[in-house]
C-alpha cells in the first residue's frame, strides 16, 4: 500500500494539511482511496459527517460521493472514495484548466460546466450547507464524450451557515471581500461568489498562466450571470439553485 497525500502546498499555511490519504487494497482486487482527517469530529464540524452521510446514500453525478465513511465524535473523520489515479492528484491544480486551453471550448461549453457546478451546490444548499471552499484546486475535470465532465470535492470546510463578526484575512481569492471586513453572514452566497470567481478567472487574465477562451464579451447573456455571482453579497443570487436557473434559461 503506496500512501501520499492529497495535499502538498509547502508556500501555504500549516493548517491547510487537513487530511492524508492512501490507496487502499480491496478484497476484490479493485482499488479504493482512504482519507483520514487531521481533525477529529467534533460538535463544531459534524456538518460534514451529516452531509457525507446524505451523500453515500444519494450520490450526485457532479460531486465526489464516499463508499463508505467512518464518522465518530472525538475521533478522525475517515472517508472512503472510489479510487483516483495519484498522478490525477499530485497535479490538481492544474486539472482545471488542462483540456480547456487554446480556445477549444466556447461559451456553450462553458455554461454546460457552470451547470454541473450550480448543480453540485444546489444540492449542497437545498440540504442547508456550505461548501465553503469551492476552488478551481477542487474541481477534478475529465473527457466524457463531447463534454467535459467536472466533480466537485473536498468537504472538509463544509459547514451550516454563521455569522463572521471578525475580519478574516485569506489567500483564497474564490472567497468574497466582505470575509475580509467581518461581520458577514457566511451562507450559500459564500460559494455563489466562488462560482462567479472561477468563471471570471476563466474569461479574463489572470496571475496564473493563458486564458483558456476569449474573454467575455460584456454583451454576452453568461457576463451578467457572472456578475451577479460575483457582486455584494447582498446583491448577488441567493443560492446555486438560482444561478443554475438562470443558466439553464442561457442553455435553451
Amino acid at each position: 500500500m503506496n500512501g501520499f497525500e492529497l495535499r502538498n502546498y509547502p508556500d501555504y499555511p500549516q493548517d491547510t494539511y487537513t487530511s492524508k490519504v492512501q490507496t487502499l487494497a480491496n478484497l476484490d482486487g479493485t482499488q479504493s482511496l482512504y482519507k483520514e482527517s487531521r481533525f477529529r469530529l467534533s460538535k463544531d464540524n459534524v456538518a460534514i459527517a451529516e452531509f457525507l452521510r446524505y451523500l453515500e446514500v444519494n450520490p450526485h453525478p457532479n460531486l465526489l460521493s464516499p463508499e463508505a465513511i467512518n464518522a465518530e465524535l472525538g475521533q478522525p473523520l475517515i472517508e472512503i472514495y472510489p479510487f483516483i489515479d495519484e498522478p490525477l492528484l499530485s497535479r490538481e491544480e492544474a486539472t482545471f484548466r488542462d483540456g480547456i486551453r487554446d480556445g477549444k471550448i466556447d461559451e456553450s461549453d462553458l455554461i454546460d460546466m457552470m451547470l454541473q457546478l450550480t448543480s453540485a451546490l444546489s444540492s449542497i444548499h437545498q440540504l442547508g450547507f456550505v461548501h465553503r471552499d469551492v476552488r478551481a484546486q477542487n474541481i477534478f475535470v475529465r473527457p466524457d464524450d463531447d463534454r467535459l465532465h467536472l466533480t466537485l470535492f473536498d468537504y472538509n470546510s463544509l459547514c451550516r451557515p454563521y455569522f463572521q463578526a471578525d475580519a478574516l484575512d485569506s489567500w483564497i481569492l474564490e472567497r468574497p471581500p466582505e470575509l475580509r471586513t467581518g461581520n458577514v453572514t457566511v451562507d450559500a452566497r459564500f460559494d455563489v461568489y466562488a462560482l462567479g470567481y472561477i468563471l471570471f478567472d476563466l474569461t479574463h487574465s489572470s496571475y496564473k498562466d493563458e486564458l483558456p477562451i476569449s474573454t467575455l464579451d460584456p454583451d454576452h447573456p453568461l457576463f451578467a450571470v457572472m456578475s451577479k455571482a460575483k457582486a455584494p453579497l447582498t446583491d448577488c443570487y441567493d443560492d446555486a439553485t438560482a444561478m443554475n436557473q438562470e443558466l439553464l434559461a442561457l442553455a435553451a
